[in-house]
């Protein structure tokens, strides 16, 4: 999902891309560490629910991620394209090929 980021960045605007992708990164983390502190400390709980809850969340979570590839269906054939070098391999591929072939007659 990070090179999805890159996907549409012009080259040479990629390294700002970098820093912009990386600050979100660690803001998303920040917000979520700092979720945490808005708890209340009078919710504490016995072990037995603890791990009732931890199931809940884990289960939460995975419906999530689930869900969210929804988003990749949207994707075309070509995105991502100037990222992944898939051209730029079965070019290489392609060329050696026509190499071994021609080695051989």
């Amino acid at each position: 999902m990070n090179t999805l980021a890159y996907a549409d960045v012009p080259l040479d605007q990629t390294s700002m891309t970098s820093t912009l992708t990386s600050t979100a990164h660690q803001l998303s983390m920040s917000f979520g560490v700092a979720a945490v502190f808005f708890i209340p400390h009078h919710l504490h709980a016995e072990a037995p629910e603890i791990i009732r809850g931890i199931h809940r969340a884990c289960l939460t979570l995975g419906a999530l991620a689930a869900a969210s590839t929804l988003v990749f269906r949207t994707l075309e054939s070509n995105d991502g394209a100037t990222i992944s070098q898939h051209n730029i391999a079965m070019a290489g591929q392609a060329n050696e090929a026509r190499l071994l072939s021609s080695t051989t007659d």
